[in-house]
């Protein structure tokens, strides 16, 4: 736990609210700058153009990454030294291109890395793998992802300044035994409400809240914010508001849970799919249509339909026909919104898994990665195994040059975090974590379901 936490950590809450909106204040300026505002601009007429003209201004993008790779990473230009960017005439020609493995980028991060972590914005993801790693962005990219991002937004009604109430993964309460589960960032009228304490002891003062804030705009988790409407309904009440837009994301939102949140919120939810480690984006648009936005990168997919990433915003950390862990199904055809870009069946790899802790109730996978993600290059791989209500068993494989008593009080901490005081944790470190059946590995065991 950093300097940062700890004080943080003592704060009374109001205090904690402040802290937040003065770290709020900071984000602002990093990602509302010209290359923000020139790039939302642009997007609305870009977006309008015919399909052959978007793939020629993703050629170019494509190239210009793959030389600027070359260039100014070592990694890159080692194992690009054979390609030429100017004699690339379609994405077609990557397939000549090595693939970027999670582990291979984990094992080279340094090489990777184009620009020093004191001039970086920093992304910290822990995946559902279970791997960490560190994504460095430029200011420009970050901002260019950041438009991209607020116009998927401003298209569906949001805007900056209204209402919002966000569940992530971050630790905004910190108590062992908080009655207030949220924080307050005064600046962007945000409210950040805790994703580790939804007990069904604790759900009524959430909706509770939520009823007071009155938010516009809801975003995070999606099995969170379902969990909470499914309370809403089943216990007969109903929100005193409705909000403009929902944005569910991290987990997939199957068709039963967009029902769920459509009759508890009375809105339409919108999909996206953005990692932490800067995918393209694939964002729904208002005719209800996911789309690949083509403008953002590239996204292929090999034999086994695994979606190969490469990704126009990520220059500080350039990832070139990355395995990004998830599936991604194409459809044919075209959509009447006016974007002329490709259509999304459907995205596959966004794992819904829990542990549960007798006090705080489900613990969701998105929270229990960043458990890990400060562990970055020590632990390879992390699984979490719970038989017990009380007992919680991680296994890692570890560097062994970097792996040891210092980085399992880590992990132990940061679950007990997580899970509470209470839950007993045991970190086992394992030569490698076994495959399921279905020949992938399961980042969350939870036998007691």
């Amino acid at each position: 736990m950093s300097l940062v936490e700890q004080v943080y950590r003592r704060m009374p809450v109001p205090l904690q609210s402040a802290m937040i909106t003065v770290r709020g204040a900071q984000l602002v300026r990093q990602r509302y700058g010209r290359a923000y505002r020139e790039h939302k601009a642009a997007l609305p007429g870009l977006l309008a153009q015919p399909y052959e003209r978007l793939l020629e201004y993703q050629l170019r993008e494509l190239r210009e990454l793959i030389g600027y790779a070359k260039a100014r990473s070592p990694y890159y230009a080692r194992t690009l030294r054979n390609v030429d960017p100017d004699a690339i005439r379609s994405v077609e020609d990557l397939e000549r291109l090595p693939v970027l493995e999670k582990e291979e980028l984990r094992a080279h991060c340094e090489e990777v890395y184009t620009i020093p972590g004191r001039e970086a914005i920093e992304a910290h993801t822990g995946g559902t793998t279970g791997k960490s790693l560190i994504v460095r962005y430029s200011r420009r990219d970050f901002q260019h992802r950041m438009a991209e991002l607020d116009f998927f937004r401003e298209t569906h009604g949001a805007r900056h300044g209204m209402r919002r109430a966000s569940f992530s993964g971050k630790h905004v309460v910190q108590e062992e035994s908080p009655t207030i589960f949220w924080r307050t960032n005064r600046l962007l009228n945000q409210r950040f409400y805790s994703t580790f304490h939804l007990a069904p002891e604790n759900l009524q003062r959430y909706v509770d809240d939520l009823n007071r804030f009155q938010p516009q705009v809801i975003d995070g988790y999606t099995s969170c914010i379902v969990d909470l409407c499914q309370y809403v309904l089943s216990s007969g009440q109903r929100f005193a508001f409705t909000p403009v837009a929902i944005f569910p994301t991290s987990e997939t939102l199957y068709p039963h849970r967009r029902e769920v949140l459509r009759q508890a919120l009375g809105v339409e939810p919108r999909d996206q799919y953005a990692s932490a480690e800067g995918a393209p984006l694939i964002i729904e648009c208002p005719r209800g249509e996911l789309h690949y936005q083509i403008q953002t990168g590239v996204i292929e997919t090999d034999e086994d339909g695994e979606a190969l990433v490469t990704s126009f915003s990520t220059h500080g950390t350039p990832l070139i026909r990355y395995r990004v862990g998830d599936r991604v199904l194409f459809k044919e055809g075209s959509c009447s919104c006016g974007w002329n870009t490709p259509l999304v069946e459907r995205i596959e790899g966004r794992n819904i898994d829990y542990l549960i802790s007798p006090t705080r109730g489900r613990i969701y996978a998105s929270n229990i990665v960043s458990a890990v993600k400060d562990l970055p290059n020590s632990v390879i791989q992390t699984q979490f195994v719970q038989r017990s209500p009380t007992h919680i068993q991680v296994n890692v494989v570890v560097d062994p040059g970097r792996f040891g008593e210092r980085q399992k009080a880590i992990i132990i901490d940061e679950v007990k975090r997580r899970l509470g005081a209470e839950m007993g944790v045991e970190v086992v470190t394992v030569p490698v974590i076994e495959r399921a059946a279905s020949g992938k590995q399961r980042f969350i065991v939870n036998e007691l379901v």
